[in-house]
């Protein structure tokens, strides 16, 4: 069986992470950066991105 965070292949320029409590969206981020070596945000309550 592939690792979840191994399925999605392909060049990662920017990925948001916009549910879940900050411990668990920190730990998510971490394991992200750690097979795709991009920028991962935490969104924040109220802010908003411009792509």
């Amino acid at each position: 069986m592939i690792p979840l965070f191994q399925r999605t292949t392909g060049p990662k320029h920017r990925t948001w992470l916009v549910h879940g409590e900050p411990d668990s969206a920190q730990k998510l981020r971490q394991g992200l950066t750690a097979v795709h070596p991009s920028t991962v945000e935490i969104a924040e309550l109220g802010g908003e991105v411009e792509f």
